[in-house]
């Protein structure tokens, strides 16, 4: 048997190979592939199976993880909000207060000017009388205008 070897530098030579045993013209055949037993078959299906189930399950867990932690912060944000809303309606309902009282004592100062209520001082005023609606008067500039037609102007 002769090997073809080339180099970039020299022209093609052809010389025999000697490391490659003779044995003539017969090819060895390799040994014949063995049936695989049905038990070995259903291990690797059963292998394959968890490897799935695993991966599953594992994106499944870390979804779930993701969503708790998630909707932890939101909470968190969400209850930090409702505690600045309720201490500001605290500082409201005392503001409140306190002009209350302070309209209160302003009251009861005689040099304010106000009056105590009395039946004597009470006015009652009385409904005014039903009317029916007028229709509008017609005023110069709309007499001035042109009259307007029924058609559109345009589309």
């Amino acid at each position: 048997m002769t090997v073809a070897l080339r180099s970039p530098h020299s022209p093609e030579k052809v010389r025999p190979r000697q490391d490659i045993p003779r044995r003539g013209n017969k090819v060895t055949s390799l040994a014949k592939h063995q049936r695989t037993p049905t038990w070995l078959k259903t291990l690797f299906q059963v292998h394959s199976l968890c490897s799935v189930t695993t991966f599953v399950l594992a994106f499944v867990a870390l979804t779930l993880y993701g969503n708790t932690v998630y909707s932890q912060q939101q909470w968190g944000q969400q209850y930090r909000e409702l505690e600045k809303l309720r201490h500001q309606e605290r500082q409201l309902m005392a503001a409140r207060e306190a002009l209350k009282n302070q309209i209160a004592r302003q009251a009861e100062d005689p040099s304010s000017g106000l009056v105590p209520p009395s039946a004597e001082l009470t006015l009652v005023l009385e409904p005014t009388p039903k009317r029916d609606a007028l229709a509008p008067q017609p005023t110069e500039a709309d007499a001035q205008r042109e009259p307007t037609s029924s058609k559109p102007v345009g589309y």
